[in-house]
């Protein structure tokens, strides 16, 4: 195991946090049998953000968030502003991070989709104390659906300052400021992201070794880690882990949780799954079959199949990319190809979205693109496609031995609240006691995106870290 350190500058420092590390992995594929899946492989501390860099940082953070506000649903803002206050406050009123926040990309050990152990990567931040050793829970928070390679936790873990009106910096600022809090935070990049160069296995629960596989590398990194600057790097609070996540991040997060409930290798304390696309063959097929011209991001339909190929392709032909996609377009000798192409890490979703728009004449939605003899198994409840998907619900075959809640915006466009309802009943169907099973629907929202899944991330996810400190640290955030 190679291990690096490298000196950072300073702690407080980022606001809308961390974005675009750049430390070359130590490769993304080929096996290496002296290593087994969460192996921590390398890792570099990319800076260490002082206490006075955050507080310089802090107040232009506000002004931005004011700025993009202008007037425009007040309600939601003054929620976001409140609960980030109340944040801050502990941040400064406590011990846990005066001595620097470092800032870490972490490679570790995984398999992919055709069992070979590859390198992946993930970002860790890990609170320093100046005066005191202590314990801290860990957070894992896994990222909403991604399509570019940079937007990945581990390359944005370096950036020097952050935009909290996009969505993947905003996720790296609300990190820094959870860990500012006394927690270990981990972020993995799943796989097909970061360093890693395999197909992305989007919405799979092939996601849970990618969430528990980093966890596992964190801890081996944080019992090891010496810290900067004479500061006390905190240790890992061993009965505390808890999982969290936004969209695609929801699912991993509950994929993640019943992985690790069934090995009993790691504990999971609680699980805050917010705005997820729990039901694969049930609400989110239902997207599939019917979402229209106005859907915003179809784009999601190729991530989709393109994985679901990637995994079972060899073995369930009717899932292949090229039977799936049709190949007609009058612009286009070979669209699947062209449009597999879109979904290297390199692309935008705006471009993949124009190139799923403009092929056909006749686009009708995001089904367009599917060919007719998929269309058809697609539409088969009880077909090889349907249960296929069925399998990969986050909710199957699972009644969860701990708390998970599901916050779910009532009007979400992408993402329908109906797969909070659908995950609950099957939860409580399948044993879970029902004190455990927990779901708010909410309506609050910001001016930030171009759809209601986007603009409820940032009230969604305050909630969520508020319910979490509940089980590390009592609850401490006031509203």
């Amino acid at each position: 195991m190679r291990v690096m350190r490298i000196k950072g500058w300073s702690f407080w420092g980022l606001l809308l946090l961390l974005f675009a590390s750049v430390i070359a992995a130590g490769g993304c594929g080929g096996s290496d049998s002296a290593n087994a899946p969460g192996d921590l492989e390398n890792f570099k501390v990319e800076q260490t953000i002082t206490s006075s860099d955050w507080d310089a940082r802090i107040q232009e953070m506000y002004a931005q968030l004011a700025a993009s506000n202008s007037g425009a649903n007040a309600e939601g803002w003054s929620e976001v502003f409140k609960r980030l206050g109340a944040m801050e406050s502990v941040a400064h009123l406590t011990d846990y991070c005066d001595g620097g926040l470092s800032s870490i990309k972490l490679e570790y050990w995984t398999k992919n989709a055709k069992g070979d152990l590859v390198q992946a990567t993930a970002a860790l931040f890990i609170p320093n104390s100046s005066r005191t050793a202590y314990k801290a829970p860990i957070i894992a928070i896994q990222h909403p659906t991604e399509v570019m390679r940079k937007n990945s936790p581990s390359k944005m873990v370096n950036y020097p300052w952050y935009n909290i009106t996009d969505a993947a910096q905003a996720q790296m600022h609300l990190a820094a400021t959870i860990a500012r809090c006394g927690y270990i935070v981990v972020l993995p990049d799943y796989l097909g992201m970061g360093d890693n160069t395999d197909v992305h296995p989007y919405c799979h629960e092939l996601l849970a070794d990618s969430v528990s596989d980093a966890i596992t590398a964190a801890i081996a990194l944080v019992k090891d880690f010496k810290g900067t600057n004479s500061a006390l790097p905190a240790g890992w609070d061993e009965k505390k882990i808890m999982l969290m996540g936004y969209s695609e991040g929801a699912y991993a997060s509950m994929i993640a949780a019943k992985k690790m409930q069934a090995e009993k290798k790691l504990p999971v304390t609680a699980v805050a799954a917010l705005d997820g696309p729990y039901s694969l063959s049930g609400t989110m097929r239902g997207v599939m079959l019917t979402a229209g011209k106005e859907f915003t991001s179809p784009y999601f339909l190729p991530y989709f199949m393109n994985a679901y190929d990637a995994v079972y392709g060899a073995s369930i032909p009717e899932v292949k990319f090229d039977f799936t996609v049709r190949n007609d377009s009058p612009k286009y000798a070979d669209y699947p190809a062209e449009l597999r192409k879109m979904m290297d890490g390199s692309h935008t979703d705006a471009e993949i979205n124009s190139l799923m728009k403009d092929a056909f004449a006749d686009y009708h939605g995001p089904r367009t693109i599917f060919s007719q003899k998929f269309l058809a198994l697609l539409q088969d409840e009880s077909g090889v496609v349907t249960q296929t998907m069925k399998k990969n619900n986050s909710f199957y075959n699972w009644a969860p031995l701990m708390p998970v809640k599901m916050y779910h915006h009532v009007s979400d466009d992408l993402v329908p609240r109906k797969n909070m309802d659908e995950a609950q009943a099957a939860f409580l169907a399948a044993g879970a006691a029902q004190k455990d099973i927990i779901t708010e629907p909410f309506d609050g929202y910001v001016e930030i995106g171009s759809s209601i899944h986007e603009k409820a991330f940032l009230i969604a996810f305050l909630r969520a870290v508020y319910w979490l400190d509940n089980y590390g640290y009592g609850g401490r955030f006031k509203e």
